[in-house]
């Protein structure tokens, strides 16, 4: 008798093995299926962070692309004409030609004229490539001067503070932190309606970081489409192997963390 009985106790086993077969069956192409969506959204993931990596490099071409524009624009239509013209003035006298000393005191007025404008010009375009006070001062002073320009501006109450000593890191990354709180600071007098900026500048395990922050009205939709120039902003931090990193405020405001590794 315990023959025919324990055969039919495997009997009576095989649809619990099967039932076992179909669920380790089941866990396993789910297993397979969740690792081939994890993997898929790793590589979607990786695609889009490539393309944004492409984009802050094309933003990063066209500034410096724009720069020289810009630069080779200002020498030719300023400079270059206001020299232009005092050569010409100088060409319509030759020197055989007689002229009276009204008509020299005259022809020198104008060259003078001419040739502060060209002066002028020179310190404009020189100003913009180098800041004079970020040479002379270094990046904290520097701030200050362009946070006080702010206040008069647009009656605007800046807060400055630092940690560790910003004016210590390499020149380039000092340039590129003022370019770009400079024109945070502009966008904050054009658009936010703010009466409050802070901005604090850290020093730490070779990175310059700064937490920048207004109380105005913050970004809508539409002005974080339009990008009011934070892309070239990000372009900038990412020549330098930084990041840039915006927002609103959760009860009103516009914040930027700017980090800049050496």
């Amino acid at each position: 008798m315990e023959e025919p009985e324990a055969h039919q106790f495997f009997i009576n086993l095989i649809p619990f093995w099967i039932i076992i077969l179909v669920i380790s069956a089941g866990v396993i192409l789910l297993t397979r299926k969740f690792r081939q969506g994890l993997s898929k959204q790793r590589l979607e993931k990786e695609v889009l962070k490539n393309r944004y990596q492409q984009e802050l490099l094309r933003t990063s071409i066209d500034i410096q692309e724009k720069e020289r524009k810009r630069i080779a624009h200002d020498l030719h239509d300023e400079l270059g004409a206001r020299l232009s013209m005092a050569l010409m003035r100088l060409k319509q006298h030759p020197d055989p030609t007689p002229i009276t000393p009204e008509q020299t005191a005259e022809i020198l007025e104008q060259l003078e004229d001419q040739l502060e404008l060209a002066l002028q010009a020179t310190k404009r375009i020189s100003y913009e490539l180098m800041p004079p006070q970020l040479v002379n001062l270094g990046l904290y002073q520097a701030l200050k001067v362009r946070t006080e320009d702010a206040r008069k501006a647009g009656n605007l109450m800046v807060n400055m503070k630092k940690t560790g000593d910003p004016d210590t890191m390499p020149w380039p990354m000092q340039l590129a932190m003022y370019r770009i709180l400079s024109e945070l600071l502009n966008n904050t007098l054009k658009h936010a309606e703010a009466t409050e900026v802070s901005i604090e500048l850290v020093v730490d395990k070779g990175h310059l970081l700064c937490l920048y922050c207004d109380n105005g009205k913050g970004m809508s939709d539409e002005i974080k489409g339009a990008g009011l120039g934070l892309q070239s902003l990000e372009g900038r931090a990412s020549a330098l192997n930084g990041t840039l990193e915006y927002g609103n405020v959760h009860d009103g405001g516009f914040w930027a963390e700017i980090s800049l590794p050496t």
